[in-house]
């Protein structure tokens, strides 16, 4: 597992339970972006409970596809980003980690889904997303507000975010085992 020190462009970030920000409540954060000015990165596990076809109404390409949008972070709500599995050089987008792009051409990523509807698993639309200023995230490590691990596609595309961040705890064994039983909310007991 990564360390503090190991933060970079595609590893995953875990809520851990002292974060008291309720935007990252048991989330999972893929970075997308780390660097001396700061970092970027997507909530990968809190679905929107909106398509594309509702946010985009009158772009056919859009109201055509069943895609589910994701809320990636609590920064420009307006904006819509994408993370997709797709290869070929003309969709595009920045390779994250293995497997694993951010961006490209959207009409062209949607066209790939429709061709393939398999693929949709290893598509996802995302509104928004999560910010740190330079240092802002190494503090919030220091204060042990987050466990970093290694970015996988299958963690980044599971199907089922209710029960992703306590899957990915137990894979890590130990404590994070013992954490990933801790109730959400450890004063209603």
């Amino acid at each position: 597992m990564p360390g503090k020190n190991q933060l970079a462009k595609g590893t995953i970030l875990l809520a851990n339970g002292n974060l008291t920000d309720t935007n990252f409540k048991r989330t999972l954060v893929l970075l997308c972006e780390h660097g001396s000015q700061g970092a970027y990165g997507l909530i990968l596990n809190q679905p929107a409970q909106v398509h594309l076809s509702q946010v985009f109404p009158d772009t056919p390409e859009f109201t055509s596809c069943d895609l589910s949008l994701y809320t990636g972070g609590p920064c420009e709500l307006d904006r819509i980003q994408v993370l997709h599995s797709f290869r070929s050089n003309d969709i595009g987008g920045a390779l994250i980690c293995s497997g694993i792009y951010a961006g490209g051409d959207f009409l062209k990523i949607i066209a790939a889904c429709k061709a393939k509807p398999k693929a949709n698993r290893y598509c996802r639309f995302y509104r928004g997303y999560s910010g740190w200023g330079a240092n802002q995230l190494e503090t919030e490590m220091e204060a042990n507000a987050w466990i970093v691990c290694k970015a996988a596609r299958d963690i980044v595309f599971s199907s089922n975010a209710e029960t992703m961040w306590p899957q990915v705890l137990k894979s890590m064994g130990g404590y994070y085992s013992f954490l990933a039983t801790m109730p959400p909310d450890l004063s209603a007991n």
